[in-house]
């Protein structure tokens, strides 16, 4: 949906019908994704695509890199992609980044590879919001970290569904109560469209 009442989702809503749903007032955008399995090359190209588009485009609102985090190129070239974000910054200081970091968890991953992806996209590349976060908790130095991202209003997306089905983290496991008690902003989230199925 472009704007407010755009493509099939204004349709299945009554979007500029005498009986509109509430939804129509929801306004949509977008972000701008990378995908980061590449060669840092490819990502690199990628992403300098994408901070382009959204510096000029109002209905993308950030960059955000995507495919799982615990593939080996993206776990092997991790640093280098937030050293590139950081760069592509100080070039697009007003475009936002939410960053896809620390959707790992015990068991799935190397443990060196656990504890410090959210740290990074914080303190290198200058997130301005997580999604996932679900490995902070591995963090060695986590109340440090948690009081940085409450001074600076850096949001955690929770996917808790998702968070279960692929990490199999949930109830008292999960990291939510932790981001809470830190009073860290938490946005509740889903990865997948909520009204696919209206369409």
């Amino acid at each position: 949906m472009a704007g407010r009442h755009g493509g099939g989702h204004a349709r299945a809503l009554g979007c500029g019908t005498a009986a509109p749903s509430p939804g129509c007032d929801v306004s949509v955008r977008y972000l701008a994704l990378v995908p980061r399995a590449a060669p840092p090359a490819q990502v690199f190209t990628q992403m300098v695509a994408a901070f382009e588009l959204a510096a000029v485009d109002p209905r993308v609102v950030g960059v955000n890199p995507v495919q799982p985090e615990d593939w080996y190129v993206a776990r092997r070239d991790y640093d280098l992609h937030m050293r590139m974000f950081a760069f592509l910054r100080q070039l697009h200081p007003t475009v936002n980044l939410s960053l896809h970091a620390g959707e790992l968890a015990f068991g799935q991953v190397p443990p060196e590879d656990l504890g410090w992806h959210v740290r990074r996209a914080v303190e290198v590349a200058g997130a301005r919001r997580i999604g996932h976060g679900v490995d902070v908790v591995h963090d060695t130095r986590l109340d440090e970290l948690l009081a940085e991202m409450t001074r600076r209003r850096i949001a955690v997306e929770i996917n808790l569904s998702s968070n279960d089905f692929i990490l199999g983290v949930r109830g008292p496991h999960h990291p939510l109560r932790t981001y809470l008690r830190a009073g860290v902003p938490v946005v509740l989230s889903t990865d997948d469209e909520g009204c696919r199925g209206a369409i």
